[in-house]
């Protein structure tokens, strides 16, 4: 097979795994849930760090008093609440390399979650709990989180998905 018929049948590929990834964007989830999975993963197949390591969904829209099962698919993740996107009253998570362990949200708020270990490559993600609307300082809050910049980035990129962020 020639080289070009390669590069033309992966650029195919690409746009088939891209439309899919479109349609799976975290910004499509918008109905609420009493109980949802998230997934922990780790690509082997990724061009690099910063798309290797991540959640998905990546935002995540549940009902206050809902539970979600943050399931780790490597023993190497862990999963934090960001200090500067967690309300004032809701008890902070701290979980390490579990294999899946329950999250329950008794209060309505945005939270924000990272692995310690991958979230220097951008492995954050955002929940949404009850009818809690976005605060209009996100992108402050975001930008004050004590992150790399990628985390920040992917933060700003899921808020602006999920319609969080103008």
């Amino acid at each position: 097979m020639t080289r070009a018929l390669k590069t033309l049948r992966r650029g195919r590929l690409q746009i088939w795994l891209a439309a899919l990834v479109f349609l799976a964007a975290p910004g499509a989830q918008t109905a609420k849930a009493d109980s949802i999975s998230v997934d922990q993963i780790t690509d082997l197949s990724a061009k690099g760090a910063r798309t290797m390591f991540r959640f998905a969904p990546e935002l995540v829209r549940i009902d206050a008093g809902g539970t979600i099962e943050i399931r780790n698919s490597v023993r190497g993740h862990t999963v934090h609440s960001i200090p500067e996107l967690w309300p004032a009253d809701a008890p902070p998570v701290a979980i390490s390399y579990r294999p899946s362990a329950v999250v329950r949200f008794t209060e309505s708020g945005l939270y924000g979650l990272t692995c310690k270990r991958h979230g220097v490559y951008g492995m954050v993600m955002l929940v949404l709990v009850g009818d809690a609307e976005s605060p209009d300082d996100l992108n402050d809050r975001i930008e004050a989180a004590k992150l790399s910049d990628d985390a920040r980035q992917k933060l700003k990129s899921i808020a602006a998905g999920g319609g969080l962020l103008d």
